[in-house]
């Protein structure tokens, strides 16, 4: 009976020592793909920030190269332009897409895709509305107001411990 017993306790203890290193190895790799994720995610991120800045600096000095369709960008002698097909950036695939709200409103998507492995893919997307803001002040009548005494419009209490991080104007 004593034999039994003993095998019994090796057969339960050689388990228990099996699921602890099953399970260390499991934690370490899933570790080891978050930590991966995270970088991936960071430098989509900053993919899709400077996608948004190269539409902004089109609208500011050549508006009408915002085109409605799916693009790509490439920066040549120092300016920013739009491709007809998507960029790609190591793993990484960019797409602007913008569509015409009206004469003066562009909605600008940017979209940042890549396959960590096989059955996962990722992205990252923004989007924002662009307006030809010189036209529209020019066509009435120009910046006005007295800069010299702003205005306060509105205001926000967040509470206590609270603390803004962004500021959006319209």
């Amino acid at each position: 009976m004593r034999l039994g017993q003993s095998l019994i306790e090796l057969l339960i203890a050689l388990t228990v020592i099996t699921m602890s290193l099953a399970s260390a190895v499991i934690l370490f790799f899933g570790g080891q793909i978050a930590t991966s994720d995270t970088a991936n995610t960071t430098q989509a991120l900053a993919l899709a920030q400077e996608g948004m800045e190269a539409t902004r600096s089109l609208r500011d000095n050549a508006w009408a190269t915002l085109t409605a369709g799916a693009h790509g960008l490439i920066l040549q002698n120092g300016q920013w332009q739009l491709t007809g097909t998507p960029d790609t950036n190591n793993i990484f695939t960019r797409t602007i897409t913008i569509s015409t709200v009206d004469a003066n409103t562009k909605k600008i998507i940017t979209r940042i895709a890549w396959t960590a492995d096989p059955l996962r893919p990722q992205e990252v997307v923004l989007n924002e509305q662009l307006t030809n803001w010189p036209i529209l002040a020019s066509q009435s009548g120009g910046l006005s107001g007295n800069w010299q005494n702003p205005v306060i419009v509105g205001s926000l209490g967040l509470g206590t411990g609270n603390s803004a991080t962004d500021v959006v104007v319209r």
